[in-house]
């Protein structure tokens, strides 16, 4: 009887819910996100790591062409989405909002990085 009340609530909530976050207007679509063209793991040299950030409403880096921004020594910008359409990026390259970023480097480097997209001066 237990397995019965147990899976007889799950069928009711399971169905239930998804329509009753609609009647109260909580629900909200999913981020359709594209995936990344690469095979990340294949990619990467030892010590590195692929990480992705997104550049954020009034991050200072806005605005510059990537050839200016003083990356961290041994971080590669490898990918630029933006609206939908993937970029390798140069040097002339200029970020703006919302574009998301993959980042090829080791863990301490893209953390500077990190910082720098979101503002925190150098120490």
């Amino acid at each position: 009887t237990v397995f019965f009340i147990v899976l007889t609530s799950v069928a009711i909530q399971g169905t239930t819910i998804p329509l009753v976050a609609r009647w109260l207007q909580v629900s909200a679509p999913m981020e359709k996100r594209a995936a990344w063209p690469i095979r990340p793991r294949s990619l990467q040299p030892p010590g590195a790591s692929l990480q992705e950030l997104v550049v954020g409403p009034g991050s200072p880096i806005t605005d510059q062409p990537l050839v200016e921004l003083g990356l961290p020594v041994g971080t590669m910008i490898v990918l630029i989405e933006r609206d939908d359409e993937f970029t390798v990026p140069t040097g002339s390259t200029v970020l703006v909002d919302g574009d998301r970023l993959l980042i090829l480097g080791d863990d301490a480097s893209i953390q500077r990085f990190r910082e720098r997209l979101a503002g925190v001066p150098d120490h």
